[in-house]
Protein backbone atom coordinates (compact mmCIF):
# COMPACT_ATOMS: atom_id res chain seq x y z
CA UNK A 1 0.00 0.00 0.00
CA UNK A 2 3.04 2.67 0.99
CA UNK A 3 4.82 1.85 -2.27
CA UNK A 4 1.85 2.33 -4.61
CA UNK A 5 0.90 5.63 -2.29
CA UNK A 6 4.41 6.75 -3.41
CA UNK A 7 4.56 5.64 -6.77
CA UNK A 8 1.43 7.50 -6.98
CA UNK A 9 3.25 10.02 -5.88
CA UNK A 10 6.19 10.27 -7.93
CA UNK A 11 3.97 9.43 -11.18
CA UNK A 12 2.37 13.17 -9.92
CA UNK A 13 5.61 14.98 -9.39
CA UNK A 14 6.27 13.78 -13.09
CA UNK A 15 3.52 14.93 -15.13
CA UNK A 16 3.41 18.52 -16.85
CA UNK A 17 0.92 20.79 -14.38
CA UNK A 18 -2.27 21.82 -16.59
CA UNK A 19 -4.64 24.18 -15.48
CA UNK A 20 -7.46 22.19 -14.43
CA UNK A 21 -10.95 23.09 -13.31
CA UNK A 22 -13.16 21.52 -10.61
CA UNK A 23 -16.26 20.00 -12.54
CA UNK A 24 -18.52 22.22 -9.88
CA UNK A 25 -17.35 24.90 -12.31
CA UNK A 26 -18.41 23.85 -15.43
CA UNK A 27 -22.05 24.38 -15.28
CA UNK A 28 -21.40 28.30 -13.58
CA UNK A 29 -18.55 28.86 -15.97
CA UNK A 30 -21.66 27.54 -19.28
CA UNK A 31 -24.21 29.80 -18.39
CA UNK A 32 -22.12 33.18 -18.35
CA UNK A 33 -20.46 32.12 -21.71
CA UNK A 34 -23.98 31.54 -22.83
CA UNK A 35 -25.63 34.62 -21.91
CA UNK A 36 -22.56 36.84 -23.20
CA UNK A 37 -23.28 35.32 -26.17
CA UNK A 38 -26.75 36.04 -25.85
CA UNK A 39 -26.03 39.56 -24.94
CA UNK A 40 -23.32 40.09 -27.45
CA UNK A 41 -25.54 38.95 -30.50
CA UNK A 42 -28.24 41.68 -29.55
CA UNK A 43 -25.67 44.27 -29.15
CA UNK A 44 -24.66 44.93 -25.45
CA UNK A 45 -21.24 44.11 -25.41
CA UNK A 46 -20.04 46.11 -22.72
CA UNK A 47 -22.43 43.74 -20.42
CA UNK A 48 -21.64 41.00 -22.75
CA UNK A 49 -17.69 41.37 -21.92
CA UNK A 50 -18.25 42.17 -18.48
CA UNK A 51 -19.57 38.33 -18.22
CA UNK A 52 -17.34 36.72 -20.13
CA UNK A 53 -14.67 38.38 -17.28
CA UNK A 54 -17.00 37.05 -14.80
CA UNK A 55 -16.69 33.56 -16.49
CA UNK A 56 -13.07 33.91 -16.03
CA UNK A 57 -12.85 34.57 -13.01
CA UNK A 58 -15.25 31.54 -11.86
CA UNK A 59 -13.06 29.09 -14.09
CA UNK A 60 -10.26 30.82 -11.75
CA UNK A 61 -12.15 30.30 -8.55
CA UNK A 62 -12.67 26.70 -9.29
CA UNK A 63 -9.17 25.90 -10.35
CA UNK A 64 -7.39 22.62 -8.94
CA UNK A 65 -4.19 22.93 -8.18
CA UNK A 66 -1.47 19.87 -7.87
CA UNK A 67 0.19 20.14 -4.27
CA UNK A 68 3.08 18.26 -2.99
CA UNK A 69 2.22 16.15 -0.03
CA UNK A 70 4.77 16.05 2.61
CA UNK A 71 5.86 12.27 3.41
CA UNK A 72 6.36 12.99 7.35
CA UNK A 73 4.40 10.32 9.07
CA UNK A 74 3.81 12.64 12.15
CA UNK A 75 2.39 15.62 10.11
CA UNK A 76 -0.44 16.90 9.98
CA UNK A 77 -1.34 19.02 7.04
CA UNK A 78 -3.56 22.06 6.03
CA UNK A 79 -6.93 20.74 4.92
CA UNK A 80 -7.66 24.65 3.16
CA UNK A 81 -5.60 27.01 1.61
CA UNK A 82 -6.18 30.32 3.40
CA UNK A 83 -5.58 32.15 6.05
CA UNK A 84 -5.14 31.22 10.00
CA UNK A 85 -7.41 33.20 11.86
CA UNK A 86 -7.67 31.39 15.40
CA UNK A 87 -5.93 28.84 17.03
CA UNK A 88 -7.14 28.25 20.74
CA UNK A 89 -7.14 25.59 23.37
CA UNK A 90 -10.80 24.64 24.18
CA UNK A 91 -12.67 21.81 26.00
CA UNK A 92 -15.57 19.85 24.09
CA UNK A 93 -18.80 19.88 25.72
CA UNK A 94 -17.51 16.03 26.45
CA UNK A 95 -15.23 17.09 27.94
CA UNK A 96 -12.13 16.19 25.89
CA UNK A 97 -9.41 18.76 25.43
CA UNK A 98 -8.81 19.87 21.93
CA UNK A 99 -7.14 22.75 19.82
CA UNK A 100 -8.91 24.59 17.33
CA UNK A 101 -6.94 26.05 14.36
CA UNK A 102 -9.75 27.41 12.53
CA UNK A 103 -8.44 29.10 8.26
CA UNK A 104 -10.60 31.46 6.70
CA UNK A 105 -10.99 30.59 2.65
CA UNK A 106 -11.24 33.99 0.69
CA UNK A 107 -13.21 34.30 -3.08
CA UNK A 108 -9.42 34.35 -4.23
CA UNK A 109 -8.17 31.35 -2.19
CA UNK A 110 -8.33 27.57 -3.86
CA UNK A 111 -12.09 26.03 -2.40
CA UNK A 112 -10.60 22.32 -2.20
CA UNK A 113 -10.62 20.59 1.17
CA UNK A 114 -7.87 17.77 1.38
CA UNK A 115 -7.24 15.14 4.17
CA UNK A 116 -5.05 16.07 7.18
CA UNK A 117 -4.10 12.89 7.90
CA UNK A 118 -3.85 9.33 6.37
CA UNK A 119 -6.65 7.73 7.81
CA UNK A 120 -10.58 6.27 7.89
CA UNK A 121 -13.40 8.27 7.70
CA UNK A 122 -15.19 6.99 10.97
CA UNK A 123 -18.03 9.65 10.96
CA UNK A 124 -19.69 12.28 8.81
CA UNK A 125 -22.97 14.40 10.13
CA UNK A 126 -24.39 17.73 8.60
CA UNK A 127 -25.07 20.43 10.70
CA UNK A 128 -27.75 22.68 9.88
CA UNK A 129 -27.49 26.30 10.72
CA UNK A 130 -26.54 29.86 9.56
CA UNK A 131 -25.11 32.13 7.30
CA UNK A 132 -22.72 34.54 9.20
CA UNK A 133 -19.72 36.02 7.54
CA UNK A 134 -17.20 33.19 8.16
CA UNK A 135 -14.19 35.54 9.59
CA UNK A 136 -16.56 36.23 12.48
CA UNK A 137 -16.58 34.04 14.96
CA UNK A 138 -20.20 33.17 15.52
CA UNK A 139 -19.81 31.67 12.45
CA UNK A 140 -17.55 28.86 14.33
CA UNK A 141 -20.33 27.93 15.98
CA UNK A 142 -23.67 28.58 14.17
CA UNK A 143 -22.64 28.36 10.98
CA UNK A 144 -24.26 25.55 8.38
CA UNK A 145 -21.28 22.60 8.52
CA UNK A 146 -20.20 19.74 7.54
CA UNK A 147 -18.29 17.91 9.88
CA UNK A 148 -15.66 15.06 9.10
CA UNK A 149 -14.20 13.02 11.84
CA UNK A 150 -10.87 11.17 10.03
CA UNK A 151 -9.02 8.28 12.32
CA UNK A 152 -6.33 6.53 11.86
CA UNK A 153 -4.09 4.14 14.45
CA UNK A 154 -2.05 7.59 15.84
CA UNK A 155 -4.87 9.77 16.18
CA UNK A 156 -8.13 11.20 15.41
CA UNK A 157 -8.97 14.55 13.61
CA UNK A 158 -12.47 16.09 13.25
CA UNK A 159 -12.41 18.60 10.40
CA UNK A 160 -15.29 21.36 10.09
CA UNK A 161 -16.31 22.15 6.36
CA UNK A 162 -18.45 25.70 6.91
CA UNK A 163 -20.31 27.80 5.07
CA UNK A 164 -20.30 31.62 4.79
CA UNK A 165 -22.38 34.42 3.93
CA UNK A 166 -21.85 33.77 0.26
CA UNK A 167 -20.87 30.20 0.26
CA UNK A 168 -24.18 28.72 0.85
CA UNK A 169 -23.42 25.22 0.12
CA UNK A 170 -20.30 22.42 1.58
CA UNK A 171 -19.48 19.82 -0.76
CA UNK A 172 -18.01 16.25 0.48
CA UNK A 173 -17.05 13.94 -1.96
CA UNK A 174 -16.37 11.17 0.15
CA UNK A 175 -19.06 9.05 2.57
CA UNK A 176 -18.30 7.03 5.95
CA UNK A 177 -16.00 4.33 5.81
CA UNK A 178 -13.70 5.59 3.05
CA UNK A 179 -9.96 5.61 2.92
CA UNK A 180 -8.00 8.52 2.39
CA UNK A 181 -4.54 9.62 1.81
CA UNK A 182 -2.91 12.22 3.41
CA UNK A 183 -3.56 15.52 1.32
CA UNK A 184 -6.47 13.84 -0.55
CA UNK A 185 -9.21 15.90 -2.01
CA UNK A 186 -12.75 15.45 0.28
CA UNK A 187 -14.57 18.28 -0.80
CA UNK A 188 -15.17 21.65 -1.55
CA UNK A 189 -16.60 24.90 0.00
CA UNK A 190 -18.57 27.30 -2.69
CA UNK A 191 -17.08 30.47 -2.61
CA UNK A 192 -15.70 32.41 0.41
CA UNK A 193 -15.61 30.19 3.67
CA UNK A 194 -14.04 28.32 6.80
CA UNK A 195 -12.48 25.24 7.58
CA UNK A 196 -12.42 24.52 11.73
CA UNK A 197 -9.76 21.25 12.36
CA UNK A 198 -10.10 20.02 15.69
CA UNK A 199 -6.98 18.33 17.19
CA UNK A 200 -6.33 16.51 19.78
CA UNK A 201 -4.41 18.79 23.06
CA UNK A 202 -1.06 16.79 22.59
CA UNK A 203 -0.02 17.50 19.14
CA UNK A 204 2.28 20.55 18.29
CA UNK A 205 1.25 23.75 16.64
CA UNK A 206 3.62 24.97 14.25
CA UNK A 207 1.71 27.80 12.25
CA UNK A 208 0.59 31.51 13.86
CA UNK A 209 -2.87 33.10 13.77
CA UNK A 210 -2.59 35.60 10.29
CA UNK A 211 -0.55 32.71 8.36
CA UNK A 212 -1.07 31.73 5.22
CA UNK A 213 -1.43 27.87 4.52
CA UNK A 214 -2.25 25.69 1.35
CA UNK A 215 -3.89 23.10 1.87
CA UNK A 216 -2.50 19.37 1.08
CA UNK A 217 1.07 21.10 1.99
CA UNK A 218 1.44 23.25 4.55
CA UNK A 219 2.35 21.76 7.53
CA UNK A 220 -0.41 22.45 10.47
CA UNK A 221 1.30 20.66 13.31
CA UNK A 222 3.07 17.49 14.44
CA UNK A 223 2.03 14.54 16.71
CA UNK A 224 3.75 14.36 19.89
Amino acid sequence: MELKEETIREKERKKPIPIRILREGYPYILILLIASLFLFVYGFSIPALLLLLLSGWVGFFFRDPRRTIPTEAKAIVSPADGKVIKIASLTTPEGQKKVLVSIFLSLLDVHINRSPIKGKIVKIYHQPGRFYPAFKEDASKANERNIVVISNQQTSITLHQIAGIVARRVVLWKKEGDSLHQGERIGMIKFGSRVDLWLPSEVKIVVQSGQKVKGGSSIIGRLG
